[in-house]
């Protein structure tokens, strides 16, 4: 064992795989073998790497070791495993073993060599002349300082790897045009990238410890450096991973506009902001986009002259009934009322094919809604008059929009524009089909069934996609109609929407039987002021808490054990499960609660809640009306904390 330490404090300490072969060499010696070669498992492949080699001829080294590196691999040795009479015995040794009998060696020994966690991740083979006496006291040693060998292997297969991937990424951020800024949790970048000479006209040296607010502007309010800031001091976490739009000050004081992507890589500590100069392709967008709104209302010009021609006519011929109505002083008052009337319903008619494209005729812009968002039952009440135009003559349109559903997170223009295209697509479809009966197409609106999204679709008795369409819908440019119809863009552009709001878009089609292409939209952020609150939900259906309790947590609350509401702000509370003497005691524990019921108190039990809760939001009958109890008990406890 003494030489064993010799052997160690010859050995610098900026060790590498150079003193691997001393090392084996050492261990040959005090095992009393003739040659020895370390076996390294690399991951990702499924043989083993001789590292290194002692006591091998060029020849030897030739045969022995490619047999080896293939058949012995850590996993297929458990325990130490020796032969000590190549040539004595029945067993037909494996290719390896035969190589190392051809080259006159008797005796062999295979040791697994383990990490601090028990796996093994390479293999000491030892080989002798003579025949070995097996168990031997020096196989201890052998094994120890063949073991400390693999040591210093794995670690510089490590520090290689290390180099590798360092050297690939650097080579990755400076070849790609975006500039990526890390930054810590006060706003101070700490490492540009080198393209920032380029978009900026700043070195990535001179970005070095300025504060990162210096270089965005007009940023989402939802991911600027101060919503970073307050998150890094315990706040509610930003939209970290969704692109947004922005600017960014170059050196010369110039604005420019960038695409914005913020990432959290330590948590609550650092940060990396990816700016993407997207100038050109914005105008190439906006070119894209100005084609995709002239295709629309093409499709929508055709119908749009005779349908208003349908509504003139009417409102001309009230007119005319209605002068004559005031030339004559005997007529009945209540004629006039009635052609006034008329023609009211005329205007407001014509009103709201004017607002619709109006709507259409601007750059809907991006998608996402600014906290404002859209009520869907006042939107369709808008667009209605102007989407039926989009689909053929007779076509029966329905919508089915739960009311008080949650507004979503998504702008107006950008909704009509994507449920337009939509809207053409399925009065396409639906002219494809040849069917003698009138086509259906169907609107519905509903929440999803984990309560995170609302769900927006349309559907169509049209002819359906094949597979193989169906996986190239939403490529931009990929069209079934000829390039004189189809521009390619529809299909495109929704999915664009869907995204931009932080959601996704799919379709379910079946050939000659109908399209559903629908939409998971989020609902609107909750205003700051609630969103860190904790909130426990009790209801008598499991299976509905959860569901309210996944809502309410997409939305940035916090949520308690159902079981235990002691700690939570607020808690929703079934009055069938939840005694009022208890929901007493947990109001007066604390200033500032919220109780929020489910439903009505069974008559018996109205005299005890009465003053307890803060609101009362209708009971669940399906997850639509879940999700409005939701944005109802959001809002209670929303005006309990204002009132505060």
């Amino acid at each position: 064992m003494h030489t064993f330490h010799r052997v160690m404090a010859a050995v610098p300490p900026d060790h590498g795989v150079r003193e691997i072969p001393v090392l084996l060499a050492s261990a040959a010696r005090m095992g009393g073998v003739d040659a020895a070669a370390l076996l390294l498992q690399e991951p990702g492949k499924s043989g083993t790497t001789a590292v290194a080699w002692h006591g091998l001829s060029d020849r030897e080294a030739s045969a022995i070791i490619p047999f080896a590196q293939t058949s012995y691999v850590p996993r297929s040795i458990t325990e130490p495993c020796t032969i000590t009479d190549l040539g004595v015995g029945d067993a037909v040794p494996d290719f390896a073993a035969l190589a190392i009998r051809d080259a006159g060696f008797r005796a062999m020994r295979l040791s697994p060599i383990r990490d601090n966690d028990g796996t093994a991740f390479a293999v000491l083979l030892a080989l002798r002349r003579a025949p070995l006496t097996d168990p031997r006291p020096a196989d201890e040693l052998l094994d120890l300082v063949g073991g400390h060998a693999a040591a210093l292997a794995q670690a510089d297969f490590a520090r290689r790897q290390q180099a590798l991937s360092e050297a690939q990424l650097r080579a990755i951020v400076e070849s790609l045009g975006e500039v990526i800024l890390r930054f810590d949790a006060m706003g101070t970048i700490e490492a540009a990238s080198p393209s920032s000479e380029t978009v900026l006209g700043c070195t990535p040296d001179s970005l070095v410890g300025t504060p990162i607010d210096g270089v965005l502007q007009e940023v989402d309010p939802s991911i600027s450096p101060r919503a970073v800031a307050t998150y890094a001091a315990g706040g509610r976490a930003p939209r970290f991973g969704r692109t947004v739009q922005a600017k960014a000050r170059r050196s010369d004081g110039r604005s420019v506009p960038v695409e914005l992507v913020v990432c959290e890589v330590e948590r609550r500590a650092r940060f990396v902001a990816i700016l993407r100069d997207n100038e050109a392709e914005r105008i190439a967008d906006a070119r894209l986009r100005q084609a995709d709104r002239l295709t629309a209302l093409g499709t929508l010009a055709a119908g749009l002259g005779h349908d208003m021609n349908n509504v003139l006519l009417p409102v001309r011929a009230h007119l005319n009934a209605l002068e004559r109505t005031t030339a004559a002083p005997d007529a009945a008052p209540a004629s006039a009322g009635d052609h006034v009337a008329e023609i009211r319903n005329g205007l407001e008619y014509l009103q709201g094919l004017a607002d619709g494209l109006h709507s259409l005729a601007n750059d809907p812009g991006h998608a996402n809604g600014n906290g404002d968002g859209t009520d869907l039952n006042a939107w369709w009440a808008r667009v209605q008059a102007l989407l039926r135009q989009a689909v053929p003559p007779l076509t029966i349109v329905t919508a089915e929009i739960p009311a008080g559903l949650p507004r979503v997170d998504v702008a107006e223009r950008a909704l009509t524009q994507a449920v337009l295209n939509l809207f053409v697509n399925a009065g396409e479809a639906i002219t494809a089909a040849r069917r003698d009966a009138p086509g259906k197409v169907t609107l519905r609106a509903s929440c999803t069934p984990d309560g995170q999204s609302i769900e927006v679709s349309v559907s169509d008795t049209g002819c359906g996609m094949s597979e193989e369409t169906r996986a190239r819908a939403f490529d931009m440019f990929f069209t079934t109609k000829t390039r004189q119809v189809g521009s390619g863009l529809g299909l495109a552009l929704v999915q664009r929407v869907a995204r931009e709001a932080g959601g996704s878009v799919a379709i379910d089609s079946v050939p000659g039987e109908g399209t559903v292409i629908r939409m998971a939209l989020p609902p609107c952020p909750l205003p700051t002021s609630v969103t860190d609150l904790h909130v426990a939900v009790s209801l008598a259906d499991g299976r509905a808490a959860a569901f309210m309790e996944s809502a309410m947590r997409a939305r940035g609350m916090r949520m308690v054990t159902q079981d235990d509401p002691s700690e939570a702000d607020a808690w929703i509370a079934d009055p069938r499960i939840v005694a009022a003497r208890d929901a007493v005691r947990w109001l007066a524990r604390r200033a500032g609660r919220t109780l929020v019921l489910s439903g009505e108190p069974i008559p018996a039990a109205r005299r005890a809640w009465r003053g307890i809760a803060a609101g009362i939001i209708p009971r669940h009958t399906d997850f639509d009306t879940l999700l409005v109890g939701v944005d109802q008990a959001c809002s209670i406890i929303q005006r309990r904390r204002d009132d505060e």
